[in-house]
């Protein structure tokens, strides 16, 4: 028995070591693909060009008084030709309606909206006199999904890029989003952007956003993991049959296909994967074949938890998200009907996402049993230890020395050091409290608990220097 339980850990960790290294070497690759056929100096003519599509930026928004006046500054401030900013305040009982009549000039008024979707009832809708790109929805709560189905129904732009309130966008983000659409006008149906880190504070110089490493080490950790999840592994699936996550952060989707799919389901605990798949799924079912693309491109920055409980509750809905979307979807597993994204990527989801957690925890009770009651040596245990750390330590590093001959938005030598401090640190405490979190997530899930539960914000910081 104890042999089998061993040649299973064993065969696992090689799985996991090999599907690594693969979606490594592939987003290397296809990293330097996109950085040489990036072609910056062809902005201004998609900024000047008439045909260029216009763009809805749709908010949700839901008690977010705290940073709302800003962020939506910075949705108005991208470099685009044609955007309007539509923001849902989904009844909050906060001051986060209040703070944009007086940052912006709302007055109320009228526009034909086309209830495709179904939402809860809107309350007033308004219009900024100080930017008429700016709207404003003010409608009953119906949750994050309701609020986005709400602001696709209100815009009339082919493309519309949903956001979180919590979120700043560099200033060329629609720019490189909207770019694969341009190039291949009937083979897109979605574009994510890389997600970044902005606790310790930005500042916008020349066009570009600048992150600081936080002082608090929850967030420095976070850095570290968002840029081995966006760097590698969603870059990876690119090569490998698209994407099933596009961050609720920043996404841009082609309106039409989210029409045409239902909108984001209300009734679902992760609303933003659960619509990737569907897309996907209904791309194979109609013999279209659009792509849902990933860019590496630093497109969005957001706030993370900076305490335990908030990291807990995120991670644990985020892991039911998964698993309630492979549910729903799960005639597409391994089905041909679905190419690679039911042969390789779902597959891929369930035996090192959704499986994880259970393994890795089982893993360590085992190997526990295996010390203490003397099956293995201490020196054996300590050797096999030490190569799982040098293996994540390695995998970090490499992270962070694409992300620094890329796009170096930590550009200070004083930053990445503190990074290379955290990437030796990373397996040692965080990863396991994540994984925990993942295992909490998925018992919750089974319980039939679908509640989000709160995440403490605190804000943004405009460091010294930096512009809007």
């Amino acid at each position: 028995m104890n042999t089998y339980v061993d040649y299973f850990f064993l065969f696992y960790c090689l799985v996991m070591a090999v599907s690594t290294a693969v979606l490594i070497l592939l987003a290397t690759r296809e990293i330097r693909t996109w950085r040489r056929a990036a072609l910056r100096e062809l902005d201004r003519h998609v900024l000047a060009e008439k045909r260029t599509p216009p763009v809805g930026i749709i908010v949700p928004a839901y008690n977010e008084e705290v940073h709302i006046a800003d962020t939506v500054r910075g949705f108005l401030d991208l470099e685009y030709p044609d955007h309007e900013v539509i923001v849902v305040n989904d009844g909050s009982s906060d001051e986060t309606l209040k703070r944009l009549i007086e940052a912006y000039d709302l007055v109320a008024t009228e526009r034909y909206v086309n209830r495709r979707l179904a939402c809860q009832p809107i309350r007033r809708l308004y219009r900024s006199r100080r930017d008429p790109r700016l709207w404003v929805v003010d409608k009953e709560n119906g949750g994050k999904a309701d609020a986005l189905n709400m602001g696709i129904n209100v815009t009339r732009c082919p493309l519309v890029c949903c956001v979180d309130a919590d979120t700043i966008l560099s200033p060329d983000a629609l720019l490189r989003m909207v770019e694969p659409f341009l190039y291949d006008p009937q083979g897109v149906v979605a574009v994510g952007g890389t997600l970044r880190i902005g606790n310790g504070g930005h500042k916008i110089r020349d066009g570009k956003v600048e992150v600081s490493v936080p002082d608090n080490w929850l967030a420095r950790f976070q850095i570290v993991e968002y840029l081995n999840a966006f760097l590698f592994g969603r870059m990876g699936f690119n090569l490998l049959g698209g994407n099933v996550v596009i961050s609720g952060a920043a996404g841009l989707f082609l309106r039409s296909a989210v029409l045409e799919a239902g909108g984001y389901f209300r009734d679902t605990i992760g609303e933003d994967i659960e619509l990737i798949v569907r897309l996907h799924r209904r791309e194979y079912e109609t013999g279209r074949r659009r792509q849902v693309i990933h860019l590496p491109d630093p497109i969005a920055f957001t706030e993370t938890p900076e305490d335990l409980a908030s990291l807990s509750r995120q991670r644990d809905r985020w892991h039911r998200g998964l698993i309630d979307t492979l549910w729903q979807h799960r005639r597409m597993l391994f089905n041909p009907r679905y190419g690679k994204v039911g042969v390789v990527v779902l597959p891929w989801y369930i035996v090192l996402k959704f499986m994880a957690p259970v393994v890795e925890v089982a893993g360590y009770l085992w190997f526990l049993w295996a010390v203490v009651s003397g099956f293995i040596s201490w020196g054996v245990a300590l050797a096999l230890l030490g190569a799982i750390f040098l293996w994540g330590v390695l995998v970090s590093l490499q992270s962070l020395y694409v992300d620094h001959e890329t796009f170096n938005i930590y550009g200070e030598a004083s930053g990445r050091l503190k990074l290379l401090w955290v990437t030796l640190l990373f397996n040692l405490g965080y990863r396991q409290a994540t994984v925990f979190f993942r295992l909490q997530g998925l018992v919750r899930y089974l319980a039939g608990v679908e509640s989000w539960g709160l995440v403490r914000r605190k804000g943004f910081q405009l460091l010294e220097g930096g512009a809007r």
